[in-house]
């Protein structure tokens, strides 16, 4: 591979390999098909660093930026088919701000579900606060805010495999719920559908 580009270089020429075509855009359900895919490549770099081909200092801010953002896209994901099953015509907030969005989808989840488990729900919480501190101010793509200040200003010794293991549990956690809430909303559209 040449490490100057070519004059015929596109970033979306097919290649010799056809096993490493992605099709972009297929998916109807977008919000679940991002989400999905942001944990999955996170979980690969992963099991990368654990098989010693990556070492974890070079990946560790695109891990954390790839599980928060899968984070962000669940959860925006949960509140809007959420008040669609609450019959509310607002669609998710818009922000990046995990604690805020969380916000929207704990009332929403426990008004559907009310018997659901509130201890796996408050851990998912916890956990949820936790990412949002420790990249509140974007320290997963900038080493500096705005104002030139440091986005983490204490250095802090992060377990990837951890990391990954306990996004494993919350995922289970919030695509179950996806899940559950997107057969209740079919269910609900299919009856409607099937009133006139």
């Amino acid at each position: 591979m040449s490490s100057c580009p070519n004059p015929g270089d596109s970033l979306l020429a097919l290649g010799a390999n056809p096993r490493s075509e992605a099709l972009l855009g297929a998916d109807p359900d977008w919000i679940f098909a991002y989400a999905l895919s942001f944990k999955e490549a996170a979980d690969i770099v992963v099991s990368q660093v654990e098989l010693g081909v990556a070492p974890p200092d070079a990946v560790d801010y695109p891990v954390v930026f790839l599980y928060k953002h899968y984070l962000e896209l669940m959860l925006k994901g949960l509140i809007r088919i959420g008040r669609r099953l609450r019959y509310e015509h607002e669609d998710f907030p818009r922000t990046h701000q995990l604690r805020r969005l969380w916000n929207q989808f704990r009332p929403l989840i426990e008004a559907i579900y009310p018997a659901g488990n509130s201890v796996d729900t408050d851990t998912v919480e916890r956990c949820i606060f936790e990412m949002d501190e420790l990249d509140s101010s974007g320290a997963s793509r900038y080493g500096e805010d705005l104002n030139g200040k440091p986005t983490l200003p204490n250095e802090l010794l992060l377990n990837l495999t951890n990391l990954r293991d306990v996004m494993g549990r919350i995922s289970g956690f919030l695509e179950g719920s996806y899940d559950w809430m997107h057969e209740l909303w079919q269910h609900e559209a299919d009856m409607d559908s099937d009133a006139f």
